[in-house]
């Protein structure tokens, strides 16, 4: 596989109209899932190779993606299977340490992202690989970690 067949966002950018990088990582374009003429749509590819899309117009993500023929897992790289054990999770961290209150609603948000991911692909293929089983076990344990913290 080549470098660029590696990256999500090359797979995204190539499909959408009136693209223009707006800074390193960045680009702006048209919205394929509503009719505006105007660069609605905002692309941010993450360090770690997600792509995150908002439109400014309130498209959701999933509507974006469907309107390129694409899956909510393109977004994402792929991943090797990690090993990952539920009996051997840890509260979810953010660069090592536990999240703050305030970070918590962005953290479930991007859990459930994940495991919308791992349901599209069970819904494409009609099974899961050990991979997405995994993530799908860490991000069920990261909510249900969330959820206990909120009842004390």
């Amino acid at each position: 596989m080549n470098a660029c067949a590696a990256r999500p966002v090359t797979t995204l950018l190539v499909r959408l109209e009136g693209v223009r990088e707006v800074a390193p990582g960045r680009w702006r374009a048209r919205c394929p899932a509503h009719d505006g003429h105007r660069p609605a749509l905002a692309i941010t590819e993450c360090d770690d190779r997600r792509v995150l899309l908002h439109c400014f117009a309130g498209c959701g993500v999933d509507a974006v993606a469907a309107a390129l023929g694409l899956d909510l897992a393109d977004l994402f790289p792929p991943r090797e299977p990690d090993g990952y054990d539920v009996h051997l999770a840890r509260p979810a961290t953010c660069h090592g340490r536990r999240f703050t209150d305030a970070q918590w609603l962005p953290a479930l948000t991007l859990e459930l992202l994940e495991v919308m991911v791992v349901v599209g692909a069970i819904l494409r293929r009609g099974s899961v690989t050990a991979s997405e089983h995994a993530r799908l076990v860490r991000s069920v344990a990261r909510i249900l970690d969330a959820e206990a913290r909120c009842h004390g």
